[in-house]
């Protein structure tokens, strides 16, 4: 998953709440593995995204 929007990432961290509260309810072990995997999936994509994010601003306050 690639985030490329402030929407996208905003329903993206919607989507990672509800994913972590049926991960905190999860009772057999398949499903945790199968939840953890894509909240670490979102995880991984919000934080590209962020650091995209800030490596712009960087990149922007040095040019201007």
């Amino acid at each position: 998953m690639r985030i490329e929007t402030s929407a996208q990432a905003a329903a993206a961290r919607e989507r990672l709440r509800g994913l972590e509260e049926r991960f905190r309810a999860c009772v057999d072990q398949a499903s945790a593995r199968l939840l953890a995997r894509e909240i670490i999936g979102l995880h991984m994509a919000l934080t590209s995204y962020a650091l995209r994010i800030e490596w712009r601003a960087i990149h922007d306050h040095q040019a201007g």
